[in-house]
């Protein structure tokens, strides 16, 4: 597999043109007239740059990135199952009959089941503000969001002024799955236009 070109930028050889530059009132800059077709055609050149490109390691690394988004996603959702069988054994070992070593049911709904809940929040959310304020930018966010409360989850416990560490789980648990909702539609897609379109199922499909 050899490494492609790099891509370069697609408006450079329409800015480079001098008969398309006016010199400012000051004299200090220079202004570009552009057309609403000039736009359109500059687009078009750009995504059929991108289409066209050969398969390289940029296209490797921007499967990398998705795959192991998606991994991390998926280890910070089915961990809860074992982390609620372990606080079992630390939170209601005095408890007695069934309930020793054991989670309540109702709890533990709660915990495992506030991840999915955010996810419903941060596909809607991501999904709306990808479009509105760029992908690579939502990308980066809900990827600190899923950092900072995967962290957050793993030193709850309980607080001075009486939540327990089952609430605070909750609520670090439910920031977690707005952040992993916003994960699923931003890594899709963003992954899909970078990627040419000779590879581009099989690398939405890595």
């Amino acid at each position: 597999m050899s490494a492609g070109p790099p891509l370069h930028d697609p408006l450079e050889a329409h800015y480079q043109r001098p008969s398309e530059y006016i010199v400012s009132p000051d004299n200090n800059a220079f202004t570009q007239q552009l057309t609403s077709d000039d736009v359109v055609a500059i687009r078009r050149r750009a995504l059929a740059e991108i289409d066209n490109a050969k398969f390289g390691w940029f296209h490797i690394k921007a499967c990398l990135v998705a795959g192991i988004g998606f991994f991390t996603d998926s280890y910070d959702i089915f961990a809860i199952n074992l982390c609620s069988t372990i606080m079992g054994y630390v939170y209601y070992a005095d408890a007695t009959g069934s309930a020793h070593n054991t989670t309540p049911t109702s709890i533990d709904m709660w915990i495992k089941g506030s991840t999915q809940l955010g996810c419903i929040f941060g596909q809607l959310a991501f999904g709306y503000l990808a479009d509105r304020l760029g992908r690579k930018k939502m990308y980066g966010t809900e990827l600190i969001i899923i950092i900072v409360c995967t962290i957050g989850g793993a030193f709850a416990g309980n607080t001075a002024r009486g939540l327990s560490v089952y609430w605070i789980l909750f609520i670090w648990r439910f920031c977690l799955g707005v952040g992993i909702g916003g994960d699923y539609p931003v890594s899709a897609v963003l992954t899909s236009e970078l990627a040419t379109a000779k590879n581009r199922g099989a690398m939405i499909a890595a």
